[in-house]
């Protein structure tokens, strides 16, 4: 790890929002986070992570 790890994202939170029975708000979200620098892999798809986001708020 002395080389460093490097590693940056998007995320979008309460894309979609809506009550669920008027007991709590619903957020359903996501992101696409990207790996670079020496530790990288060869493809963009190796090095491409996607991350849905399911939130409650009560």
């Amino acid at each position: 790890m002395e080389r460093g790890f490097f590693e940056s994202g998007l995320r979008i939170d309460n894309l979609i929002r809506f009550n669920y029975f008027n007991i709590m708000l619903v957020g359903l979200g996501g992101g696409i986070y990207y790996r670079y620098g020496n530790y990288a892999f060869p493809t963009f798809n190796e090095n491409s992570a996607y991350r849905l986001r399911l939130k409650f708020s009560f």
